[in-house]
C-alpha cells in the first residue's frame, strides 16, 4: 500500500480501530513498544555514538529483545529516532521490565544516552492482522513509509466498520501482493492510527499505474457511489493526518541473544 493508498484512506480517514477499541480478541502477540527520542540540538553525532555504546552492552549482556532503530527520512519530524520492539502480550512486558532492571540496561541507558536527549516519548501499538496484508516472511526493509490519523473525539464506531470493509475487500482484490500495508493502532499519547507501507528503495516508493481507487473500482463488487461513502465516512473521523517515511538503521539496533 504506497503512498497512493495512503492519500486515497486518508480522503477516508476513519477506518481503524479507536486504540482501545483495538483490543480484539486476537490470541497471537500483537503489541510493539515504541521508543520516540529527540537528540539535544547539536548532539545527535554523540547521541548516536551513545546508540551504538548502549546496543553493544545490550547484546553483550543477553538482551532477549530485539530492537530496530529507524530515524526520519522524510517528513516534518527529522532529526528523531524511533527505537521499537513487537511482538508481545501484556504479562511479557512485565516480564521484559524486570529483566531489564536485572541487567542494569536501564541503569546503563540513563547514564550513557538519556544526557544527550531533549525530549523522549513511550507508547505501544497494537497491530491489526486480520485487516493487514503482511506476510511472514517479508523481512526487514530499508524504509517504512507511514501515514498517522489523529482521531476526532466524536469519532463513532462506524469508522472500525468501514476500515475493515475496505481492507477485506482490498485483500480479496489482491492488492496487497505487490503492495503490503499494516495497521497500528496507538496506545498512549494522542489516539492514533497508523497504517505501514515498506520500500526497497526511493524508486520503490513511486506510484503504481492505477491508485487504490481506481483498483477497486476494477477489482471488487463495490460500485462508485459505495466507495465514495467509505471514503467520506472515513475522513470525517480524524481531525489531521501525517505522512513519515523512516528509514532503518541497523548500525544502531539490537539484536536479542539467541
Amino acid at each position: 500500500m504506497k503512498q497512493n493508498l495512503t492519500a486515497g484512506l486518508v480522503a477516508a480517514a476513519a477506518l481503524l480501530l479507536t486504540p482501545l477499541a483495538a483490543l480484539a480478541d486476537n490470541h497471537e502477540p500483537d503489541l510493539a513498544s515504541v521508543w520516540i527520542f529527540a537528540p539535544k540540538q547539536g548532539e545527535t553525532a554523540k547521541f548516536e555514538k551513545a546508540m551504538r555504546e548502549h546496543a553493544a552492552l545490550r547484546e553483550k549482556g543477553g538482551d532477549s529483545r530485539d530492537w530496530e532503530v529507524y530515524s526520519v527520512a522524510m517528513g516534518d519530524h527529522m532529526g528523531i529516532y524511533q527505537v521499537r520492539h513487537g511482538w508481545f502480550d501484556w504479562a511479557d512486558e512485565d516480564a521484559y521490565n524486570a529483566e531489564n532492571a536485572e541487567k542494569g540496561f536501564g541503569e546503563h541507558f540513563q547514564e550513557t544516552v538519556a544526557p544527550l536527549v531533549d525530549r523522549m516519548h513511550h507508547y505501544f501499538e497494537r497491530r491489526d492482522i486480520e485487516n493487514s496484508y503482511w506476510p511472514d516472511d517479508l523481512g526487514q526493509k530499508p524504509y517504512y513509509g507511514v501515514t498517522s490519523w489523529v482521531w476526532k473525539e466524536e469519532a463513532g464506531p462506524e469508522v472500525t466498520e468501514v476500515r475493515k470493509k475496505m481492507s477485506q475487500a482490498l485483500i480479496e482484490a489482491g492488492w496487497g501482493e505487490e503492495d503490503p500495508w499494516l495497521w497500528l493502532s496507538r496506545i498512549g499519547g494522542k489516539p492514533m492510527i497508523m497504517i505501514v507501507s515498506p520500500y526497497d528503495s526511493y524508486a520503490d516508493m513511486a506510484p503504481p499505474e492505477k491508485n487504490m481507487y481506481e483498483f477497486m473500482l476494477e477489482n471488487s463488487d463495490m460500485e462508485g457511489e459505495e466507495m465514495d461513502g467509505i471514503f467520506a465516512t472515513f475522513g470525517a473521523g480524524f481531525s489531521s493526518s501525517d505522512y513519515t517515511v523512516w528509514q532503518h538503521r541497523p548500525d544502531l539496533s539490537v539484536s536479542a541473544a539467541e
